[in-house]
């Protein structure tokens, strides 16, 4: 699969109803799952990842961008993340409901994204806040007490005002004529089943449940892909630090500090050789 373009995004995809065989699926979702895993690596919460972020070459290689959104990823279980961070159709529930996070916000994101190459349609469409969580809810159903409970009074109020709802089949959701014919192989686990499994762990409303982007590497459907130097590459040396957002700096200043941030990443990498 290529295009005329050396890059372009996921959303190119989607939009466009360019339908994907089995094995670029996997292969897209493994790359994501490989990027977030270096970033939570790094000491980084991506927090914004979305099919405009993610950009493909001709050789189906993908990149993670804009970083705007991302922070240190917080030992303190108590931080809790505005519910404007994420772009709200890839936004975790316990976001939208103002819990606690951690890394796993990312895990959703991907997964939502992962359904979206699939259907091309945005899984969950929220117009606001409250109606992305009914679209979530009318999905994946009533979350379990344990979720519900840490919840505050308020939020937790609301969730148990609304009636019970059971999930409806991933296979209704993502149902087998969305998958390009023919691109099956089951020897090496690249199946529609085996993809909507990997969706319905990615999808998990309580996080507690959700699996981590280790669980999601390991799983059949992108395991196919696995390099022991991609999945454990070397967490970047220079960690990102988040009091530099909150520094009291002149223009000249932060000017300053970005070139010697590209004078660093010059040497290091060592881009001009050759």
């Amino acid at each position: 699969m290529s295009h005329k373009n050396q890059h372009t995004n996921l959303r190119f995809f989607i939009f466009q109803s360019i339908r994907l065989d089995h094995k670029t699926l996997s292969f897209f979702v493994y790359q994501m799952l490989c990027a977030i895993k270096h970033l939570h690596n790094s000491g980084v919460i991506h927090r914004d990842l979305k099919p405009s972020n993610i950009v493909v070459n001709d050789r189906c290689v993908l990149k993670v961008l804009d970083f705007g959104l991302a922070r240190k990823k917080n030992v303190d279980t108590s931080m809790r993340m505005s519910d404007y961070v994420v772009t709200r159709y890839y936004r975790a529930p316990e976001v939208i409901l103002g819990l606690p996070y951690s890394e796993k916000v990312d895990i959703w994101s991907v997964g939502c994204i992962f359904a979206e190459m699939i259907n091309h349609q945005v899984l969950f469409p929220g117009k606001d806040r409250i109606d992305q969580w009914t679209k979530i809810y009318n999905v994946m159903g009533t979350p379990n007490d344990e979720f519900i409970n840490q919840l505050g009074q308020s939020a937790a109020m609301y969730v148990r005002s609304l009636r019970r709802s059971q999930p409806r089949p991933l296979e209704e959701i993502v149902p087998d004529s969305n998958f390009l014919p023919d691109t099956e192989n089951p020897r090496v686990n690249l199946t529609s089943s085996a993809a909507r499994d990997l969706l319905s762990q990615m999808l998990k409303i309580n996080p507690d449940e959700r699996f981590s982007v280790e669980d999601a590497l390991n799983h059949p459907y992108v395991r196919l892909w696995f390099k022991e130097e991609e999945v454990n590459a070397p967490a970047s040396a220079n960690r990102y630090d988040q009091e530099i957002d909150f520094a009291d700096k002149t223009l000249q200043e932060w000017k300053g500090l970005i070139f010697q941030e590209v004078q660093r990443y010059q040497t290091d990498n060592d881009i001009f050789k050759g």
